[in-house]
């Protein structure tokens, strides 16, 4: 089995095995790659889990349509197939967005380096974030106020502690 990774996405790929087989249907259970950060193993599941979902699904369809005999009912039975296709896509999508979205706003409330009192009104690279189509960019942006505050009330944290001590 070989990984390549492109943005966001994990693609797998199986090498056969002896007489032509798939080499993951031996005796051995196929592990999941720890090697990869967590999203990458979360999405290896994800899509492990749709495959053989999905599979299932396709497998009854492919069935189904082979006892219809009029092609109209093959066309129809194709049609509600596309459609529930395209719904568990469109939700897939509606949830990976919104977790996108969440994640992102966990990391702006996470205190950084760049929230130190010398950081405040200088302009500081931003941490990269993946856009919708999978690619990380990064881009210049200001401290914002919630950030330099947070610095301000560490630094007078600092002040005070350093009064005590003397």
């Amino acid at each position: 089995m070989s990984m390549s990774r492109n943005g966001s996405d994990v693609y797998l790929s199986y090498s056969a095995g002896k007489n032509g087989q798939p080499a993951e249907n031996g005796p051995r259970a196929r592990k999941p790659n720890t090697s990869l950060d967590h999203e990458g193993i979360s999405l290896e599941r994800i899509r492990e889990l749709r495959k053989r979902r999905g599979g299932v699904f396709t497998e009854a369809h492919d069935a189904y349509n082979v006892a219809l005999v009029e092609e109209s009912q093959r066309q129809e039975s194709d049609l509600y197939f596309a459609d529930i296709e395209s719904s568990l896509d469109f939700f897939c999508r509606t949830v990976n967005d919104w977790l996108r979205v969440t994640e992102a706003r966990l990391q702006d409330n996470l205190i950084t380096p760049d929230d130190s009192a010398s950081q405040i009104g200088s302009e500081v690279r931003s941490k990269s974030r993946p856009s919708m189509c999978g690619s990380r960019t990064s881009h210049f942006s200001k401290t914002s106020s919630i950030s330099a505050a947070r610095a301000k009330e560490a630094a007078r944290i600092a002040e005070l502690r350093a009064e005590h001590t003397l």
